[in-house]
């Protein structure tokens, strides 16, 4: 009699402890909607029905008194088992973002605590219970606890809430799939239990009936509490709604600052009388008559790439397709400034000028159009009186040896430039000077206060800082060209360089002295232009210059025939003969040089 009675306690155990674990399932449910929608009062109304169940069946348990010593049994191992659905709020508790770690065990314990007695049936946690999780989740690297203080008290130093996070998101997926397989195997444990269940409750109706009058009363109360929290609420946000709004109307001093702010700023940037009358002074006459060139280089890419039969209104490019020549090779990386082009296998490129004024059958008809043989779409060029007549000296050039002239005949200049024939160890289709010929040039005899521009490249920077010391000058500034090819792209293959392809040369800009009626500010210090023949740089930065200095006596050293400018005295031994204009320089170099020829010192007249 005795072993049926324990086998009928331990069947009916059994199936208490699972009804407790589908309990625990549809709890943890609840609980992870209350997680997601983080609303603890509704957490409240979830699990009012799983506690009710949960509690009935505990009353049914303390009712039987053949199962009482199992529920002691219980009791006892509840200070060191702790209840997996305490775990997991204690674990959501964590999660929670109004905490401020770092945070000791008691803290936690205590802030846990009070969470739950907000609830109708709270769990309870000890210290000792709340370190065993701290522990557990530590190891599951979830938080990270310091481990150097060896006080009793257990420090949480900081959480990980991401993981936490998603924990509980996978623990809300299997619990919902658990909760629909509870359902369906409730109904089928419903048929062999019904006869149990009926006995007992008819003994502990009356009893139910009076939990479920308290449990409706208690819902009431809540949810009446809550529409009151809910309304306080929308209240407080409609009052912190208009106080953002009032805090951010500018106030009438605010308006009045921004306005005189960008009264000034639009006076500063307007441009002054002065700045007005210097700008108009350098303006081109007749407008720009700059060309822009066709980024697609010749008319038939061009066509193609607009997808129509006609080509834009910029310059473009044609191929020079020669007996010799490769299609297949691809274009020659010097182009126009090839030194082979007779024999060169790759593409070259000339302007085409269809369509344009520069068209040679545009200028044929033209010609006729006018019945004058004269080509009147060349510029008239100007003579010496035209300059003279508008207060600008003339192009002057002495074809010379520079380091055998003596430089007093020509007088001071204010801005003077060199582009000197430096030994750089390459092979060079002309002649150059070696370092101390450049220090012995008499440089500091032909000015006392202004301006040089020295081109230099490799090895001859550092020289060109040395010989500013030695002249007089201190470097103030530096200009750099940027070399493009024909075809406006960047050089990759240039003639100099002994490690790298150089793409641009620099000028070292030096002062000497003070010099007046310098116009600051106006030109940007790097140049863009197209690489032409050796040694030959672009003509803009003439135009830098003479805006930088206006009017003044310029020199140029080394130069050649395409260098020859207005206002500029020019040097070298590649020139055309002597053009001298001004009567003082004319007078003193006949007088030192009676036959126009400048030779080099005998040792007599040196010593």
């Amino acid at each position: 009699m005795s072993s049926d009675t324990w086998s009928d306690i331990e069947k009916l155990r059994r199936n208490q402890e699972s009804l407790r674990e589908r309990i625990k399932r549809r709890r943890q449910g609840h609980k992870d909607l209350l997680a997601q929608t983080a609303d603890s009062s509704e957490s409240r109304s979830q699990d009012s029905d799983t506690n009710e169940n949960l509690q009935k069946s505990t009353n049914n348990l303390a009712a039987d008194p053949e199962t009482s010593d199992s529920k002691l049994a219980a009791d006892k191992d509840s200070t060191t088992k702790i209840d997996p659905d305490t775990e997991k709020k204690f674990q959501r508790y964590l999660c929670h973002h109004s905490l401020e770690f770092p945070m000791n065990s008691v803290a936690l314990t205590k802030g846990f605590m009070k969470m739950q007695d907000e609830q109708k049936h709270p769990k309870t946690l000890t210290v000792k219970q709340v370190e065993m999780l701290l522990e557990k989740q530590a190891a599951q690297r979830f938080l990270e606890i310091d481990s150097t203080k060896s006080d009793s008290e257990m420090t949480v130093l900081s959480v990980f809430h991401s993981k936490l996070s998603a924990v509980a998101r996978e623990s809300k997926e299997s619990g919902e799939k658990e909760t629909k397989d509870h359902e369906a195997a409730h109904g089928s444990s419903a048929g062999t239990q019904s006869k149990e269940k009926s006995s007992r409750s008819k003994q502990h109706g009356t009893k139910r009936h009076a939990s479920d009058v308290s449990e409706k009363r208690k819902n009431q109360r809540a949810d009446s509490r809550r529409s009151d929290k809910s309304k306080e609420n929308k209240s407080d946000a409609a009052v912190d709604d208009d106080i953002e709004a009032l805090l951010s109307v500018k106030s009438a001093k605010e308006q009045d600052s921004k306005r005189i702010a960008e009264e000034i700023q639009e006076l500063l940037g307007t441009a002054s009388i002065k700045e007005m009358k210097l700008a108009e002074k350098f303006r081109t006459m007749g407008g720009s008559q700059v060309k822009e060139f066709c980024p697609h280089g010749t008319r038939p890419e061009c066509m193609r790439q607009r997808k129509s039969n006609y080509s834009c209104s910029k310059l473009h490019f044609k191929k020079l397709i020669k007996p010799h020549t490769d299609e297949s090779l691809g274009d020659c990386s010097f182009l126009n400034t090839c030194f082979h082009m007779d024999t060169c296998k790759f593409v070259h490129y000339e302007i085409d000028y269809k369509g344009s004024e520069l068209d040679p059958r545009y200028r044929k008809r033209k010609k006729k159009s006018d019945g004058n043989e004269d080509n009147q779409l060349l510029p008239k060029l100007a003579t010496d009186a035209d300059y003279l007549q508008r207060k600008m000296l003339p192009a002057q050039w002495i074809s010379c040896d520079i380091r055998y002239l003596d430089v007093s005949v020509l007088g001071k200049f204010s801005v003077i430039m060199a582009d000197p024939p430096w030994d750089i160890h390459m092979e060079l289709p002309y002649g150059t000077m070696q370092d101390d010929e450049m220090r012995a040039l008499r440089i500091q005899d032909l000015s006392d206060d202004g301006l040089f521009f020295l081109w230099v490249t490799g090895r001859a920077m550092e020289l060109g800082r040395e010989l500013f010391e030695l002249w007089g000058y201190r470097r103030c500034d530096e200009l750099i060209w940027v070399k493009t090819n024909q075809l406006q792209r960047l050089i990759r293959t240039g003639r100099t360089g002994h490690w790298l392809n150089h793409g641009k040369e620099h000028c070292l800009v030096g002062i000497k002295g003070d010099p007046k009626n310098i116009n600051t500010c106006l030109d940007c210090d790097v140049l863009v232009a197209e690489v032409r023949d050796t040694s030959h740089k672009p003509d803009e930065v003439y135009g830098i210059i003479e805006r930088l200095s206006p009017g003044t006596r310029k020199l140029e050293l080394f130069g050649r025939m395409h260098n020859v400018q207005p206002n500029w005295v020019t040097l070298g031994n590649q020139l055309d003969g002597i053009h001298l204009v001004e009567p003082d320089v004319v007078e003193k170099f006949t007088k030192k040089y009676p036959d126009g020829k400048v030779t080099k010192p005998s040792k007599q007249s040196v010593s």
